[in-house]
């Protein structure tokens, strides 16, 4: 391709030039034709005519004829260099109308990065006067922009854009190429603008380096929190900083157990020293106190060697056996106290550069932060192991309480008995043998022992059912619903007939795991409490229902006397508790505490439902059995 540099087609200065010489040409064409006639004209007449007249008549045709010929010629000259004048100004509006294309196109352009290129018949103009920069200024330097118009110009002559970058690892140029149009649409210029992307290609490269480092930072973390082991998790992390980092070896040093030294955690090599004859670098770093990896730890800063020179002392030896000659010592904190150190080693001098050395600070924290993690799950699980054997301690004390209260309260209740029937005993006797004798106040004396003493009587065997239910093991059996409910109703019939209470019984076929005897005595409590607390002159209605919840069965009480209130629901459940006194409803304040304690060894739940003012619902939740075992045939026991 043919290019012609530093010149452009059709100026200003040209036209006006060109114009001006064809004036001077007319003028000059005019006089020579004129002397040349006038001259000629005359020497030919008179060699020709002898007759003066003659020549007089003669010299009037010829000089009209001169006349009209000049005229004609004049007209003819002028005609054309008018034509002419005319068409160079109209060039010149043209280059005026491109220039300013150009020129608008310009402004908003990088200066000094632009080449401008026109084609002028088979080759193509190039204007360096916008390109200052150093790559256009002499585009073969470097870049072979000549070669790339080449390819480039012929296509963006027919109007397509072009984009190409190019770079020599320390300069980088995104090349635009813009095909500027003319009113027709044609496209009389190329733009081609060298944008220089050379700190941005340099930020992408610093910022994919980071993310790069970043990465690493990220496995490193991810290493740590894959394993509470101390060393297996610091190996992990030392093995995938070496490898992500480009490094040697990378280590990892803390303060022994026994205190007093300091012990290599983790560490990893490119390849096994340990076995090559030489002495390991823990064992050269415990003996040496000056070498760098302690020196991090004592003086509590950065330590390292950029260029690690040939000696004798075994710590620099043992670098030179590793062909290591570069490291970097960085201390771990916890806090502002030193934990251990980082260290770094590499095989090239001056690895360690202050940018470098930044990232191996976040990787020191990030392994501060991993040691710290396992230490403080250690001092977790023994502050655990501790309090878990307090509370074993704890509950077994509280157990053998329980166990020794449990017996004391079995055997006071079993020593009463027999004295109480006794005092009962005697009183009757007394009025049957001598009642038609004492005095009405006596008999009145005898008759509250009497009562008194069957109150004593039925606490005490409240109290012997529940040390009974209160026993660690009791043993459990397949029961059929119905059937017990029906027992305990049976049982209750003295005191339903008493109260005329109205009991519906509406409960489903089911079987439940519990003891027969403490459901017996769980249903027996609550039906007794239901006919029992009521308001004076009301007549109790008690119904009893079931449902299965689930792996559960749940047997309700539902009545409607005085009701519960509900800062009362819990405490009700509880021993000796009562919210009425022995005139308004007799009891012994144990009924519902055998509830709550027969349920509980069962694994059930209970509880009780009620707005305090009309009746009450007292649930207990009972474990389903299986409908094909039935009672003590099937029996197992439970703790």
């Amino acid at each position: 391709m043919n290019f012609r540099s530093n010149s452009m087609p059709w100026n200003g200065k040209e036209g006006r030039t060109n114009k001006n010489k064809g004036i001077y040409r007319v003028v000059v064409l005019y006089f020579v034709v004129s002397v040349i006639w006038i001259f000629g004209s005359d020497l030919i007449l008179n060699m020709m005519v002898e007759d003066k007249s003659s020549i007089m008549e003669l010299s009037f045709i010829k000089g009209t004829v001169f006349v009209m010929f000049t005229t004609l010629l004049l007209y003819y000259l002028v005609s054309k260099e008018v034509n002419r004048a005319r068409e160079v100004e109209i060039k010149e509006a043209l280059v005026k109308k491109k220039e300013e294309i150009i020129r608008a196109l310009t402004e908003n352009l990088p200066k000094g990065s632009v080449l401008r290129y026109d084609r002028v018949g088979g080759s193509y103009c190039l204007d360096r006067s916008m390109a200052k920069h150093s790559i256009v200024q002499d585009p073969t330097v470097k870049f072979p922009v000549e070669k790339m118009m080449d390819e480039m110009l012929p296509e963006a002559f027919k109007g397509k854009h072009f984009r190409s970058e190019i770079g020599d690892g320390r300069s980088y140029f995104i090349i635009h190429g813009l095909p500027v149009k003319d009113d027709q649409g044609e496209v009389f210029s190329v733009l081609v603008v060298f944008e220089d992307v050379t700190e941005l290609k340099r930020a992408e490269e610093r910022l994919a380096s980071k993310v790069e480092e970043l990465g690493i930072l990220l496995s490193v973390s991810r290493s740590l929190l894959s394993s509470n082991d101390m060393a297996r998790m610091m190996s992990r992390a030392c093995h995938v900083a070496a490898e992500g980092f480009g490094l040697d070896g990378v280590s990892i040093y803390t303060p022994s157990a026994a205190g007093g030294s300091f012990v290599e955690v983790a560490g990893s090599w490119g390849r096994d020293f340990s076995e090559d004859g030489g002495a390991r670098l823990a064992d050269i770093v415990r003996e040496g106190p000056n070498v760098p990896e302690l020196r991090a730890i004592k003086e509590m800063r950065d330590v390292g060697i950029e260029d690690i020179r040939p000696g004798t002392d075994a710590w620099t030896l043992e670098m030179m056996k590793r062909s290591i000659r570069s490291m970097l010592a960085l201390p771990l904190y916890q806090d502002e106290m030193v934990i251990g150190s980082l260290n770094l080693y590499s095989s090239k001098p001056g690895h360690f550069t202050n940018e470098a050395i930044d990232t191996f600070h976040h990787l020191a924290n990030i392994i501060s932060l991993g040691i710290q993690k396992v230490q403080f799950i250690e001092e977790i699980k023994a502050q655990k192991a501790g309090l878990e054997e307090e509370v074993r301690k704890r509950t077994r004390d509280l157990q053998e309480a329980n166990d020794q209260l449990e017996s004391f309260a079995h055997s006071v209740a079993h020593e009463l008995k027999a004295p109480v029937r006794g005092m009962k005993g005697f009183a009757e006797a007394v009025i049957e043998d001598y009642g038609d004798i004492l005095p009405k106040k006596g008999r009145e004396y005898l008759d509250r022992i009497i009562m008194d003493a069957k109150q004593l009587e039925e606490m005490v065997d409240d109290m012997l059912v529940y040390s009974r239910i209160g026993q660690k093991e009791r043993s459990t059996m397949a029961v059929d619903l119905r059937p017990m409910l029906h027992d305990a109703l049976e049982f209750l019939r003295p005191q339903i007939e008493a109260t005329k209470a109205m009991v519906m019984l509406d409960v489903q076929d089911a079987v439940v795991m519990i003891n027969r005897t403490v459901f017996r005595q769980i249903m027996v409590n609550l039906i007794s409490n239901a006919l029992k607390f009521t308001k004076k002159g009301q007549r109790p209605e008690v119904r009893i229902i079931s449902k299965t919840m689930g792996k559960m069965v749940r047997i309700s009480v539902i009545d409607n006397g005085i009701g519960v209130p509900q800062e009362d629901s819990a405490r009700i459940f509880r021993l000796f508790e009562r919210r009425y006194g022995q005139e308004d409803y007799p009891g012994t304040g144990i009924g519902l505490a055998i509830v709550a304690k027969g349920i509980e060894r069962s694994g059930g739940a209970f509880g009780v439902i009620s707005d305090g003012v009309s009746g009450s619902e007292f649930w207990v939740e009972i474990p389903l059995g299986n409908g094909g075992q039935k009672d003590d045939e099937h029996a197992m026991t439970t703790t």
